[in-house]
Formats: C-alpha cells, sequence, structure tokens
C-alpha cells in the first residue's frame, strides 16, 4: 500500500479509521524541480473521519496531502497540460525504489525514487 512506503504520519493516522488506498484520492498538483524532487498534491474525494476542530471551524472536511519523492533517478513527463485531477499509483519496486505512475486525460507521469515522504497534511473545501 502506498502509505507503507512514505514513512508514515501520525496525523493522516488520526484523519482516518484507515488510510484510503490511492484511488480514493484525487491527484491535483504537480510540481516538478527538475533533478531535486518531485511534489504530487492530493485531495481525499471523501470527507476524512475525524475531522480536527480546527478544519471544522473553517468547513474543511478533506484532507490534502503533499507527497515529495526525492533522490530520484527517472521522471518521465508526458503530455504537458493545464488540469490535474489523475489517479495515481505507488509501489516498491525493490528494497530502495519506489515507483509512482500518475495518470490522467492530460497526461502521464512516471517516477523513480529512492525517498518518499508525506510533507504537508492539511484542510481543504474541496
Amino acid at each position: 500500500m502506498w502509505y507503507e512506503v512514505t514513512g508514515r504520519n501520525s496525523f493522516l493516522e488520526r484523519l482516518f479509521d484507515k488510510i484510503p488506498p490511492l484511488e480514493d484520492f484525487w491527484v491535483t498538483e504537480l510540481n516538478i524541480r527538475s533533478g531535486q524532487y518531485v511534489e504530487v498534491f492530493f485531495t481525499s474525494k471523501n470527507t476524512v473521519d475525524h475531522i480536527p476542530a480546527k478544519w471544522e471551524r473553517d468547513c474543511r472536511t478533506h484532507a490534502n496531502i503533499v507527497l515529495r519523492f526525492e533522490h530520484m533517478f527517472l521522471c518521465e513527463y508526458i503530455d504537458q497540460c493545464s488540469g490535474v485531477n489523475g489517479i495515481a499509483q505507488i509501489e516498491q519496486v525493490d528494497d530502495l525504489v519506489v515507483c509512482c505512475k500518475i495518470t490522467s486525460s492530460n497526461f502521464r507521469v512516471k517516477i523513480l525514487s529512492m525517498y518518499v515522504s508525506i510533507g504537508h497534511v492539511y484542510g481543504s473545501r474541496i
């Protein structure tokens, strides 16, 4: 599962009874820093199970998650267009390598990285 390769995040674990699969998230943004890192922004399609009080006051019921891929040795980006809303798959290729594939009607991305982490988790109104 995608969450197992990210180094885990206790805040995210408090939001969900069970961490949802990536199919339950939209890819909403991609930030590619050539030769440095790639950040992939996800928004949950469904409301979180446990809404923090601060989010509730601001009417934020969905989670935005930023995954950061570092130590890349492959990043392929095909068909650059506006409008992301893609679907992602993340899998451990071997002991050292994580593969992330993102597909939408506008583009495809493939990232091979030695390190992936959860950069930020914040609320969204969707």
